[in-house]
């Protein structure tokens, strides 16, 4: 019987990529699994207010994609919105302002700049 611990799974990583000064990418690469390797892509565009959300599956040779475009003021929730405007700025991004909860047509929303 051995002391050695089994391995550990590798980590999935998020990776930021600052597309131009109003769009931000964040691509999770996650632990590749037998004969697959997913990734998951999100694009947040803050000019056009909508995030892409792109889920790839690679399986040797061929590739199988969904794409999903939501705009902000479909989504539920704003944080990870704020979240990632924040993230480009860091980045030295100039997206414009996020707009208020209010003006996107969710006055049940919390706004993002209001926690």
């Amino acid at each position: 019987m051995s002391d050695t611990p089994p391995p550990r799974a590798p980590e999935n990583t998020e990776v930021f990529e600052k597309l131009n000064d109003y769009t931000l990418s964040v691509v999770n690469d996650f632990a590749r699994q037998d004969q697959a390797d997913p990734e998951l892509r999100r694009i947040f565009n803050f000019a056009a207010q909508s995030v892409t959300t792109i889920y790839s599956m690679w399986y040797g040779h061929a590739v199988t994609s969904s794409l999903h475009v939501e705009k902000f003021s479909d989504l539920d929730s704003l944080d990870e919105v704020a979240r990632m405007h924040e993230k480009l700025c860091d980045m030295d991004g100039h997206p414009p302002p996020l707009p208020a909860a209010g003006k996107l047509g969710k006055s049940a929303l919390r706004s993002p700049q209001n926690p």
